[in-house]
């Protein structure tokens, strides 16, 4: 007990490697204080939030907002574990983004019978890995039904939050562990570091995804 109290001081603020630690007494506690030191320091990062160009975090994202993104878009990037209500309130606007010249790339989890990540995903969803096969499948199905300026690939990791992108803005969802459907908190997002930041981290994501649905 001695050696490990003494490397917790270690990265206290008065020790030789500090660091951002902190106590939790449940899981509640744990994901509310990770989520508050993680934006801290990606806003000291960056310059701070104004820097940053974060409008603010933890948003209710209103019908309106959607719309008029998808108005400024013309590239968008969407990581998303399948979004089934997203994605059928705004097919529409997808296909006006097409429509209009303009290119959409997704990437969704990749449904190889052994990607560990689906069933880790699904059990804190609290639904049958089944339904998350099936939404999958229904997303890449409908969105591919928009033409070739759509492109589709499929991953292996495990989604912590979602990303809705495009060079006017964007989004950030968090996932939730409560299993239950309510709307997540979100990181609004207009052009700046912090876009240019998840972008980054799509494009990265996205070349390293397969083409394969199963692999």
């Amino acid at each position: 007990m001695t050696r490990v109290t003494e490397f917790r001081n270690r990265f206290s603020p008065g020790g030789r490697h500090p660091g951002l630690t902190a106590k939790y007494a449940s899981l509640d506690s744990y994901e509310q204080i990770l989520h508050t030191h993680l934006v801290a320091v990606v806003f000291a990062l960056s310059g701070g939030q104004a820097h940053a160009n974060v409008i603010e975090d933890f948003v209710a994202i209103e019908p309106g907002e959607w719309q008029e993104w998808f108005r400024s878009s013309t590239t968008i990037d969407l990581f998303v574990m399948y979004s089934r209500t997203w994605r059928n309130t705004y097919l529409s606007e997808l296909r006006e983004v097409v429509a209009k010249g303009g290119s959409i790339r997704v990437v969704l989890p990749s449904l190889s019978p052994d990607n560990r990540a689906l069933g880790i995903m699904a059990g804190r969803m609290g639904e049958p890995i089944g339904e998350l096969h099936e939404g999958v499948s229904e997303t890449a199905t409908e969105l591919a039904k928009l033409g070739s300026r759509v492109s589709i690939k499929y991953t292996r990791l495990y989604y912590t939050h979602a990303m809705y992108l495009s060079e006017s803005g964007g989004y950030v969802s968090l996932y939730s562990y409560l299993g239950n459907r309510d709307p997540t908190p979100a990181i609004r997002l207009t052009p700046g570091p912090m876009l240019t930041r998840f972008r980054d981290e799509f494009s990265e994501v996205s070349k390293n995804a397969s083409d394969n649905q199963c692999l």
